[in-house]
């Protein structure tokens, strides 16, 4: 059961996300785990616009541990990674290599190459490799506004 995401900042979109992933892994008899990149995948596709981080890698990973998750698997974003279409990247890195049965991610969660791969492939093709659920957490709103790192990065800049 993973959450998949680059989660910087851990914050409280990511928290619903986390804690998601921790109550339907309890559910289904699961390990809680968080599946990241070690880098921001911008850094690869588009280096000039690359945001300032929130949080490093080593923090993303203990406020993951103290929201329950166990494991926390940190993939290399790079040229290789970021070429391999939705399919190859659901199917061959979180289905074979890691094992992912079920996942949780944001609405605006996006991965393989181009970003072209979301939730919705992940429903409907998921079961075909063995990823047999895909839950969806909307965004977390403050203020009527969406929390988001970017959004706390312009915050913090005024």
């Amino acid at each position: 059961m993973a959450g998949l995401g680059f989660f910087d900042g851990v914050h409280l979109g990511h928290q619903a996300i986390l804690s998601k992933v921790v109550e339907l892994a309890g559910e289904i008899g699961a390990v809680p785990a968080m599946v990241t990149f070690d880098r921001h995948p911008l850094s690869i596709v588009r280096p000039s616009h690359v945001p300032p981080l929130l949080t490093t890698a080593r923090e993303r990973r203990v406020y993951a541990w103290e929201l329950g998750i166990l494991a926390v698997c940190e993939l290399t974003f790079d040229e290789t990674l970021s070429e391999l279409s939705p399919r190859e990247f659901a199917s061959g890195i979180l289905a074979d290599c890691l094992g992912v049965t079920a996942v949780v991610a944001g609405d605006n969660f996006h991965f393989g190459f181009r970003g072209e791969g979301g939730t919705t492939l992940l429903k409907q093709a998921g079961p075909e490799w063995g990823i047999r659920l895909t839950s969806v957490v909307e965004p977390v709103l403050v203020e009527g506004e969406v929390v988001s790192s970017t959004r706390i990065r312009k915050l913090l800049t005024k």
